[in-house]
């Protein structure tokens, strides 16, 4: 079983052939004495520069499978079936039959407390499913000891399997293409033609790919986000069951992105529909007003992916808001009845799950301005905190 909760700092397998320049690689002669560090050299050679291919020509995702779900005869269980991905370093992880993780008990781990409450009005968790690359060394073997080792050099492992793990994390790992496009340069690579940006990887290959063979390198993969829902058993246990009905609010495909999209679409940073700014305004005493600028034009069918809170006595309640658009279709009007001055509300405009908050082109909202770039795609939901006041100001 590779599945697990994660705490960022776990050790995750160090890969011994992956430690070096990859453009090196020896030149046999006749007569040539042969050792462990001549052989480790030529498989580095070989292995870094397969690397090196598969994520800038192909990039990191998913190949094929790989879909995360619910078990319907167990809710506590959840699914990964079979597939392959390469991640950011072009590391290929093969999963070669389906995975299940029972999290009932994750209750009691302390990444429970760290999991975010995506909606205050009831108690789900939100929580990520990654897929990780972890190397692991077996079938040690008798080995003449070198001077001055540790007792343990006598056994040295002879094999490197190239694993896996499926993690649950409190975190989203951030999108692969983000490392892909600071190899090429992480201060220009978004305004540069394909072309200089390839020619400028070829000959300062060292700089710009350094991450690529350092050993304890990581590249994640999110294969999907699930809600999940704390109960109590009949002996009154603690356990946590996936959430029926919104167990996987973004469970859809991640395919493989290549870096020659990334830099043919360098406006990354600037695509998506993005929140500019959030201000309370008060047309009269008695009314209160939500104004949402946006970067984009919203698509007016998707308008229902925005709702307002109040924290009232009893807790967070959802009111009644009436939402418009202004400027041109890039502003958005949100009208709460009821609200009550003086006390705590908070906006949820929705990007990702089944029914986002989109732009007339489909794309749905990327978060903040300031955000870092996402996938295209991908979305990002926005939340703003504040309290309504008589008279104008947050």
């Amino acid at each position: 079983m590779a599945t697990s909760t994660y705490t960022p700092g776990d050790p995750v397998g160090v890969d011994p052939a992956a430690a070096g320049d990859p453009f090196v690689r020896v030149r046999y002669r006749y007569g040539m004495l042969l050792g462990a560090e001549e052989l480790t050299l030529e498989q580095r050679a070989h292995l870094l520069r397969h690397r090196i291919h598969q994520a800038l020509l192909h990039g990191a995702g998913t190949v094929w499978g790989l879909k995360v779900g619910r078990n319907p005869e167990k809710s506590t269980e959840l699914i990964v079936e079979p597939g392959w991905a390469i991640d950011a370093l072009g590391r290929e992880l093969y999963v070669p039959r389906r995975q299940c993780l029972d999290i009932a008990s994750i209750t009691l781990n302390p990444i429970w407390a760290k999991l975010s409450r995506p909606d205050p009005t009831n108690n789900h968790r939100r929580a990520y499913v990654v897929l990780r690359h972890v190397v692991c060394e077996t079938q040690p073997v008798v080995a003449i000891r070198p001077a001055c080792s540790e007792p343990a050099d006598a056994m040295p492992f002879s094999r490197v399997v190239d694993s896996y793990r499926i993690d649950i994390e409190a975190t989203a790992p951030p999108p692969p293409e983000v490392l892909l496009a600071s190899w090429l340069d992480p201060a220009n690579s978004l305004r540069l033609s394909l072309d200089t940006s390839l020619l400028e990887l070829l000959t300062g290959p060292a700089k710009a790919l350094g991450t690529l063979w350092d050993p304890e390198a990581e590249a994640p993969l999110l294969l999907a986000v699930v809600d999940l829902l704390p109960v109590v058993d009949a002996n009154g246990t603690p356990l946590a069951q996936l959430s029926p009905g919104v167990h996987n609010p973004d469970n859809r495909d991640r395919p493989l992105l290549t870096p020659s999209w990334l830099l043919q679409h360098r406006g990354l940073q600037e695509a998506g529909l993005r929140v500019a700014t959030i201000s309370i305004e008060h047309p009269s005493p008695e009314a209160h007003e939500l104004r949402v600028a946006l970067t984009g034009e919203v698509d007016e069918r998707t308008l229902g992916a925005v709702r307002v809170m109040e924290l009232r006595t009893g807790g967070w309640e959802e009111l009644t808001s009436a939402v418009s658009l202004a400027g041109e279709g890039r502003q958005l009007v949100v009208q709460p009845a009821g609200a009550t001055p003086g006390e705590r509300f908070q906006i949820s405009l929705v990007g990702a799950g089944p029914r986002p908050l989109m732009a007339v082109d489909g794309g749905p909202l990327a978060g903040w301005l300031t955000d870092p770039p996402v996938r295209g795609g991908q979305g990002r939901d926005v939340g703003f905190v504040g309290n309504w006041m008589m008279g104008g100001g947050e």
